[in-house]
């Protein structure tokens, strides 16, 4: 059974008069939906819509599992300016926090 845990609607629009007849202007709609499809599977997917230009913006999707004494977090930006994904391993420790083991690949700008 999928459980839905979070999810989310948004919309901004903004305008400004910088100099005589210039106007920017800028409006986007996005959403965001977070989900447990199994009770150690976590997934989430976010993106926005930018009205003024019509495209899609900066959309990412994050998988989520919980190894018992380690976790896997992966997410993937498959569009936009940091196109890429990176792949974490968590060694969970008792005492602590955790150990990192990133794994990164993109073409963003740094």
């Amino acid at each position: 059974m999928i459980f839905l845990s979070a999810a989310g609607f948004g919309f901004n629009y903004s305008e400004s008069k910088p100099g005589n007849n210039v106007t920017n202007r800028s409006s986007n709609l996005s959403g965001n939906v977070a989900f447990n499809l199994t009770e150690k599977w976590r997934f989430s997917f976010a993106t926005s819509y930018d009205i003024v230009n019509s495209q899609f913006t900066a959309p990412y999707l994050t998988a989520y599992r919980d190894l018992n004494s380690w976790e896997l977090n992966f997410n993937w930006y498959p569009a936009g300016t940091y196109r890429g994904f990176s792949l974490e391993i968590r060694i969970k420790l008792r005492s602590s926090g955790t150990l990192k083991f990133p794994k990164t690949n993109s073409r963003g700008v740094y």
